[in-house]
């Protein structure tokens, strides 16, 4: 890829994402910790280009229409943020915008917390990290209904809703 072209690439990336290049004027840090450098924008180029080859590719083979068939070919290519796509077709944005559409699904859904340790009465050490309030509608988790299940696998957290 011309360094023109990913200089435009990344510039645009920048704007769209709002993030911020002052500590290193080929990456974009974003406030949840996230960061994307040049290096990785030109890969995702080059596996945008794949996509879009294999979206036509298929659009061709099963004699769609890409405006008509949009539903059914977002339907087969569900792995695709439907928002990746051009308003009224079944064909990516521009990759500036399909970046950005990744990058802020990414950052929506990670965020950056600090680990709240306290000691009770008895001096014994307890933590707490608190999660957004979506990521607890979106695991149906509400003040009356509020069990869950946390387990640490792989040297993750994953939390889930209790069976009730």
């Amino acid at each position: 890829m011309k360094k023109e072209l990913l200089d435009k690439y990344f510039n645009e990336i920048l704007l769209n994402t709002k993030g911020d290049n002052t500590s290193d004027r080929d990456i974009i840090d974003y406030e949840n910790g996230q960061s994307i450098n040049k290096d990785e924008i030109e890969k995702e180029y080059y596996k945008y280009l794949d996509l879009q080859e294999e979206i036509d590719n298929y659009i061709e083979e099963n004699d769609l229409d890409d405006v008509f068939d949009k539903e059914k070919i977002i339907k087969h290519f569900s792995n695709i943020n439907e928002n990746c796509f051009k308003l009224d077709q079944a064909v990516l944005k521009s990759f500036a915008d399909y970046m950005s559409v990744i990058i802020n699904v990414r950052n929506e859904n990670i965020r950056k917390a600090n680990m709240i340790f306290s000691k009770n009465g008895n001096g014994f050490l307890s933590t707490k990290i608190t999660i957004p309030v979506g990521w607890a509608k979106s695991l149906q988790l509400t003040e009356n209904d509020r069990e869950c299940i946390i387990r640490l696998e792989n040297n993750q957290i994953i939390i889930s809703k209790a069976d009730t």
